[in-house]
């Protein structure tokens, strides 16, 4: 009795119930696994630090958005696309709370429009100087005061503590994996798997792909200072850019599910 306790007890790890369920998609099955990975929403949401949500959903609240996600990523995951589970699940976990944040948006039109006419101000203002604008310029050139700006800017930041400008995928960003701070081992190990997918992805772009990527992503130049140092122009290497993401982001989605 006691060794078939110990041998069902070996049979019930995470990976070897999820062996069992691709095979006999049994609910309970699916319940335990459900359960197992919990803690691991959990963890999740907290690293994602949505000051924002939590005006409008608890940190509960968005555990169970995110267990929306862990349920999608255990029906679809597939071992021979050669990524381990969790760094699957993370993917599908993560987005499914960015999903629901974006859904629940609800800064006015009139807050949006200004804000789009401030990102629209910064391009210019940055294309004209070359460089990092300061908030003063912006300002004027949007045709807001200081004050407008700075409130327009604080309404922005709170509605989304996350930029999802400049996606790699739908909910996920380059920019997260570039520069990756202040995560436990497990989720290191995760980021990491990541980072070297989209290392291998860079090696397959063009030489000029690549080379826009490096110096946006990880020297921060301006797409006018890059224009300057590849000798194109600032339309071109502006194509450069979403050609070079487009393709990595077609390329992990079989992977990562992005």
């Amino acid at each position: 009795m006691f060794a078939d306790s110990i041998n069902r007890e070996q049979s019930e790890t995470p990976e070897n119930l999820l062996k069992i369920y691709r095979k006999s998609r049994d609910p309970e099955i699916k319940k335990k696994l459900m359960a197992f990975y919990i803690n691991f929403v959990r963890g999740i949401v907290r690293k994602m630090g949505l000051s924002y949500a939590g005006a409008l959903l608890g940190e509960e609240d968005l555990v169970n958005i995110g267990m929306i996600g862990l349920s999608d990523a255990i029906d679809k995951f597939d071992p021979s696309v050669g990524v381990k589970f969790e760094t699957y699940a993370y993917t599908r976990i993560r987005g499914s709370i960015i999903d629901e944040i974006r859904r629940i948006d609800n800064l006015p039109r009139s807050v949006r429009n200004k804000i789009d006419q401030i990102d629209r101000a910064r391009i210019r203002v940055e294309n004209k100087v070359g460089d990092i604008a300061g908030n003063s310029l912006i300002a004027d050139e949007a045709g807001l005061t200081i004050e407008e700006y700075n409130q327009i800017t604080a309404l922005e930041h709170a509605s989304k503590n996350i930029s999802f400008n400049l996606t790699v995928g739908e909910s996920t960003e380059l920019g997260e994996f570039v520069k990756s701070e202040d995560k436990n081992p497990e989720e290191n190990l995760i980021e990491n798997e990541i980072k070297q997918a989209i290392s291998e992805e860079l090696k397959k772009l063009s030489e000029k792909e690549r080379l826009v990527l490096v110096l946006y992503y990880y020297e921060e130049l301006t797409f006018k200072e890059i224009a300057d140092v590849l000798k194109l122009s600032e339309s071109r290497i502006s194509q450069l850019h979403s050609n070079a993401l487009k393709k990595i982001r077609a390329s992990l989605k079989s992977k990562f599910a992005f």
